[in-house]
């Protein structure tokens, strides 16, 4: 996850006051309870949620489990529980205690946001979508899980819905968040093209380099070179040691054609952190573009050792299988990158002619039957 995503979701953990779910949520004390009754438990959920407050989160749990082994369906000390397992990141433990208060309050707004925001931080996304699918239809103008909403589609297989969500709210907002969902949704969805102005104008924004350094990346996607340059610039002004530059800079160079500059710049980032699995595979692409096969080998072997089922490293190791004469074992190779990367086109191109080349037809036309399947969709992304 980018870290300005990282730092949003952290924001919104903490929307909203603690203090109105307490004192709106005591009618269940009304059922069964003597006044005097009433009155206790309110003081014990009053000292529980200022001890929550004020940041002692083990007391306020302590608290909160006391009064409900007693009153099990008193809704504020259920929801505050799972509010205080929340705060200390135990999200997993947060979700049931969530539940149990959604389904004494099942309208309530608050209820539904907190329980997608601990279903998104277990990173279960379709949990969570469909808590800010039900709250977006509800209130549709409700931004906050709109984006939400549009981030969980995007990263779990349904990023064209998440940008039929977001481009109508996004077009001409100036609120730079929803921009940032929207372009997040287009690099999903393997539109760089869309994304990349939309996260410089971000990036702009907010003279954030990290998110330069990201609209570069996006803008080299899309084969907008000198735009990629500029972007790349401007993150080096703002931040010199921001890292990941130079590795991008040698990516850019490899991209443009400038091989022998990009090779300089790959062996300048090994040397600095001969640990940089990227840099280490760029360098072995690069090399092998320059028909410099055995030391393009020798990166892609290393890359493999790191991370043997690496689609990119697959790939690359294919290629150079399939140079060296070997094409079955560059078609195992490909094959098992094509089963982590199933939509990545230039895998399909290459099997397709190996398979013809080994003389197993109706192999190669299954991949030319995908590479056209592949090369269409391409077509139809958004726009």
């Amino acid at each position: 996850m980018h870290p300005s995503i990282k730092a949003r979701l952290k924001k919104m953990w903490h929307w909203g006051n603690l203090v109105p779910l307490l004192l709106t949520c005591c009618a269940p004390l009304s059922g069964g309870c003597q006044q005097p009754s009433a009155q206790s438990v309110r003081a014990e959920l009053e000292a529980a949620a200022a001890a929550q407050n004020n940041g002692h989160y083990s007391e306020a749990e302590a608290l909160y489990r006391k009064l409900l082994r007693t009153h099990p369906n008193l809704l504020p000390a259920r929801a505050n529980l799972g509010l205080t397992l929340a705060a200390e990141g135990r999200y997993r433990e947060a979700i049931p205690e969530l539940k149990a208060a959604q389904r004494l309050a099942p309208q309530n707004r608050s209820l539904g946001f907190y329980l997608g925001m601990a279903f998104l931080k277990e990173r279960n996304l379709a949990a969570a979508a469909r808590q800010f699918e039900l709250l977006h239809k509800s209130n549709p103008a409700d931004r906050k899980t709109t984006e939400l909403l549009g981030f969980c589609w995007a990263h779990s297989g349904q990023a064209q819905r998440a940008v039929s969500l977001l481009k109508p709210l996004a077009g001409n907002s100036p609120d730079m968040h929803l921009k940032w969902a929207l372009a997040d949704a287009y690099a999903q969805a393997g539109a760089s093209a869309l994304a990349a102005p939309l996260t410089e104008e971000v990036a702009q924004a907010n003279r954030n380099a990290k998110l330069y350094l990201l609209a570069s990346r996006q803008f080299i996607t899309a084969g907008s070179f000198e735009r990629a340059e500029r972007d790349l610039q401007t993150a080096a002004s703002i931040d010199p040691t921001l890292p990941g530059l130079d590795l991008l800079r040698g990516t850019l160079q490899a991209e443009s054609g400038e091989n022998p500059a990009a090779e300089r710049t790959l062996r300048s980032v090994i040397q600095h952190d001969p640990a940089s699995y990227d840099a280490h595979l760029e360098l072995g692409l690069v090399l092998l573009n320059m028909g410099k096969f055995q030391q393009a080998e020798q990166e892609a072997r290393w890359a493999l050792q790191r991370r043997p089922n690496d689609p990119r490293a697959l790939f690359e190791e294919g290629k150079l299988q399939a140079h060296f004469g070997h094409p079955h074992a560059a078609i195992q190779s490909l094959t098992a990158a094509v089963r982590k990367e199933p939509q990545w086109l230039d895998p399909h191109v290459l099997l397709a002619a190996l398979y013809y080349r080994v003389g197993n037809a109706a192999a190669g036309a299954r991949e030319r039957t995908i590479v056209n399947k592949l090369s269409a969709a391409q077509k139809q992304r958004p726009s």
